[in-house]
Formats: structure tokens, sequence, C-alpha cells
């Protein structure tokens, strides 16, 4: 007898939206823990930063800040703060109110991943001031937004708008201005640019053209006062004319390097150019400015600038107290314990012998460069005690006998004359000194070229080694 066909119920396929949800709920729920996290790291992260902040721009000595509130809030946060500025020539000084609107991680706003997206308002404390800012702007905003990373670091995008303003028969237009600011670590990114604006008045014209901040910085480490880097700061052009004459120079830019030459040593270097300075009936071209100062003990200069900074903090505090103006403004009294730590820090720089070097001073007439190089030391310093550095404070006599300097110049006898007389009057009549100078030996002619050297040792100066007056 055969055994029936067994059919089997089909099995009822199960719904993938219990799952899902659950999915959703898991989700939700450490996407809320998450954000609760970042939540109370954030409100770290951001009043680090804004003491940070404070604290640098309170050494300024110009400018105050405090935070003034936090509200923190599940997904967002309010944090305030103010800031006053009151140059010394100014009177009433001017009062900032900055808020900064925090989304928090670890997706902000939806915008990306992250502890928090910071978006930054200032106002005016004034009213009619705030007015006449934002007619200025034509309604528009100034804004500046930060990203602050899962790790901490941070990156700011900065755009001011273009705007107008007419005062006093005087009008001014600028173009908007952006650029952005990355943190990481102990590594400072900076990159603005701004195209420039127009000033027309009846007193005269300008033009300021493309203008340009390009920076990195990197410190060691908290402690770290100075860091190593490079910073470059470019002017395209700029132009005014007034009561018919006009100065232009165009190509200016000064940049700064500072590096370790060794673990325990820095060397920084800062340089002008101006491709070209017209102004009357003068045109100067190619002018080059190049100093260094090399071999600066790292540790002793860096507890000097710690000084300096703790100075300029407690001086802004004196400000604060209801002191008199001219109490506020003074420096404060060093105590004995940083008299004593100054004399040794300031010791120290000096028995590693630091040098201060004019790497280029130059230019460019028709007839060719004009060069000036040299440096300057003090070995003789290297030796002394702090009680013998206190005694030469008051004797600048004496320390000018320790200094032993060096130049070197060179020029195109053409060149020379020519930027003699660009400039007439007394300079203009140096060119007649020239060939007794020569014949003398104070000056020494190849060809067309002139060469002087210039030596100050023990008091004494030399010119091609020469005792000047001989």
């Amino acid at each position: 007898m055969s055994r029936p066909n067994t059919v089997r119920p089909a099995q009822k396929r199960r719904s993938p939206l219990p799952a899902v949800l659950l999915s959703a709920v898991v989700t939700a729920g450490a996407v809320a823990g998450a954000t609760a996290v970042f939540s109370g790291r954030t409100q770290q992260t951001t009043e680090e930063f804004a003491q940070k902040l404070t604290s640098s721009l309170n050494a300024s000595g110009v400018v105050t800040a405090q935070q003034t509130g936090y509200q923190k809030g599940f997904a967002s946060s309010t944090q305030t703060m103010t800031v006053n500025i009151a140059p010394e020539d100014a009177g009433k000084p001017v009062q900032l109110l900055v808020t900064n609107h925090i989304k928090h991680g670890p997706f902000p706003g939806m915008r990306g991943v992250g502890q928090a997206i910071v978006d930054t308002d200032i106002r005016f404390a004034d009213a009619q001031t705030q007015a006449q800012f934002e007619r200025a702007f034509a309604g528009k905003k100034p804004t500046i937004r930060t990203l602050i990373g899962l790790g901490g670091d941070t990156s700011t995008q900065i755009e001011v708008p273009g705007g107008r303003v007419t005062e006093d028969g005087s009008t001014m237009t600028w173009q908007a201005l952006q650029g952005d600011v990355t943190v990481s670590g102990q590594t400072t990114t900076t990159n603005l640019t701004w195209p420039g604006l127009k000033i027309t008045g009846a007193d005269g014209q300008g033009e300021l053209g493309a203008v340009t901040l390009k920076g990195r910085t990197h410190r060691q480490n908290e402690q770290d006062q100075l860091g190593t880097g490079t910073s470059t700061f470019k002017i395209a052009s700029m132009k005014f004319t007034s009561a018919g004459q006009t100065v232009r120079l165009n190509n200016m830019e000064v940049s700064g390097d500072s590096r370790l030459s060794d673990p325990e040593h820095y060397d920084g270097v800062v340089k002008y150019t101006i491709g070209e300075l017209a102004f009357a009936d003068k045109n100067l071209k190619n002018v080059q400015l190049h100093l260094g100062v090399r071999h600066l003990a790292r540790e002793p200069l860096n507890r000097l600038l710690g000084l300096v900074n703790d100075m300029q903090r407690a001086s802004t505090q004196a400000s604060r107290t209801q002191a008199s103006r001219t109490q506020a403004s003074s420096t404060p009294d060093l105590t004995p314990a940083q008299e004593k730590q100054l004399g040794q820090d300031m010791l120290a720089l000096l028995k590693d012998s630091p040098r201060l070097t004019l790497d280029r001073l130059s230019l460019t007439q028709p007839g060719g460069e004009i060069l000036l190089t040299g440096q300057a030391s003090a070995p003789r310093m290297a030796t002394m005690t702090v009680q013998q550095l206190e005694l030469l404070t008051d004797q600048p006599a004496v320390l000018a006998t320790m200094a032993d300097i060096h130049l070197e110049a060179g020029a195109s006898e053409q060149a020379l004359t020519e930027l003699l007389g660009l400039f007439g009057g007394r300079l203009a009549d140096l060119g007649g000194t020239l060939q007794p100078m020569i014949e003398q030996g104070y000056v020494v002619k190849q060809g067309d070229q002139l060469r002087a050297v210039l030596d100050f040792k023990d008091g004494t100066p030399t010119l091609n080694g020469k005792a000047l007056g001989d």
C-alpha cells in the first residue's frame, strides 16, 4: 500500500518591518546617547576654546573678552560672550556681543560627522552702531561657521559680504572676504583672500588691490609660546591720489619663517618685498629687506614670552578694576621671583650667542642692483653674570662696545649715483665723495663695481680694514 503524499503547508514569510523598527529604535537610542555625550564634550570643547580665545585677546591689552553664559540643550546649545575693544587713543570702548549657536554631534545639523557645528553671530552692543553696520552690508551678515571634529579638531569658514558706506563726503566700497582657519592638534592653518576696496572723496581717491594671507604654525605643546611655521601676507597693489600727486605700490609681500635650527634653538626670518614704489618723480623697484634672528635658545625664549603674556594679562585685569586710567595702563611690577627668572633667561639667551642678521637690503636702479648684507652679535656677553647685565642697562656706551657688527655693501657706481641723485640735496652731494674714498682705500672699485666692508668691534669702526678718521 502506497504512502499517501504529504503536502506541507507553505511557510508564512516574516515581515522585515519589526527588525527595521527595532534597528531604528536601537539606532535612535544610540544617536540620542551619542548626542548627549557629544553635548557634554562640545560644552567642554567650546568652553576650552573660549578660554584660549579670551586669554589671547586679553593679552593684547586692547581687546578684552569674557564668556557670559552657556545654555546647554539636548541637540543644541548657546554660548554668549562679550568683547570690548578699547584702543589707547580712543574714547568710549566698542562692545561686541558674540553668540555661538551650537548644534551637537555626532551628526550636527545633519551636515556631517563631528562633535558640533558652531555658527557665530556678532553684533554691536550699541543699537545705532549696529544699524549703521547693517546698512553698510545692505542687510547681509558676516558668517562664521566652525565644525568641531570628533577628535576636537576645528575647521572655521569665514565670509564677510561686500558693502558700501558713505560718511563726510567720502565713500568706501569693498568686496567680499573669504577664508578658513583649521586647527588640527597643535597645528593651525590660515587662508584668507580679499579682492580689496575703493575710497573716493573730495580729498582724493584710493584703491587697494587683492589681499591674501596664508600661514601654517605648529606648536610642540601647550607651553610652546612661539611655535614654528610660515606665513605670507600679500597686497597686489595700492594707489592713492590727492592734490594731483599719486603714490603707487605694486606687489608687496611680507613673509615670515620660524624654525628649529636644532632641537634647542630657534631661527626666525622676516622678509619684506616691494615690486615697485612710485611717488612724485621717484620710482624704486624690487625693494627687499630680509631680517633674521638666529640661534635663540628655545626654553628661555618660551619662558620670556610667557612672562610677557602674564604681564599683559595682569595689566588687562587691572584695567577691569575701578583703578584710575593711569594705574590701569601702567606696567605691573615684577615679583622678586619673576625678576630673578627674567635675569636668568636673558643670560641663557646671551650665552648661546644669538645673532641678528641682515640677509638682504637691496633695490634695483637702471644701472643695476644695490645690496647690503651683514650681521650683529655680542659674544663677550656670554660670560656675564646677572649683576653685570643689570649694570650694563644703565651704561649704553659700554653696551655698544660689546657688540660685533659686520656689514658688506656692493653696487655699481652708476646705480649708486642714480640712487643718491634720486633724492637730491645732501644725498646727491655724497656722489662727489666717492672718488676720494676710493683713493683712500675706504671703498674698493673693480671695473664699475664698488664694494665696502664695515666692521665695528671693541668700540672701533673700520671701513675695508682702515680705521675711520685715519
